[in-house]
């Protein structure tokens, strides 16, 4: 379960194409936390996005999670908004860009 993060970013691909993100301009950064977690950036600009390993200060959101309740975002297997609400996973920044962001990975 460890490198589920880092498997899935390494099946998607670098930059892709954004369609439900149409002039949108932001940095996004991951911070998930535990054995096989890591910092990730997703610099959303010209209709794709670029994901890099790594930080940036100053982010328009934030996200940070433990490495299980990610995962689970990613499969599908916690809502967004439950894991949110439960501090699951911590959010500073536009909630909605981050929703939609989830949504244009996992469709990646």
């Amino acid at each position: 379960m460890a490198n589920e993060i880092r498997d899935f970013l390494a099946r998607i691909p670098n930059p892709f194409q954004l369609e439900h993100l149409e002039d949108t301009e932001a940095l996004v950064q991951f911070n998930v936390e535990g054995e096989g977690g890591g910092k990730w950036v997703a610099d959303v600009h010209d209709n794709i996005c670029e994901i890099r390993e790594g930080t940036v200060e100053d982010p328009d959101l934030d996200i940070k999670g433990k490495i299980e309740d990610v995962n689970k975002l990613l499969a599908g297997e916690l809502d967004p908004m439950k894991a949110y609400m439960t501090g699951k996973v911590k959010v500073i920044g536009n909630l909605m860009l981050g929703l939609k962001l989830l949504k244009a990975i996992k469709l990646a």
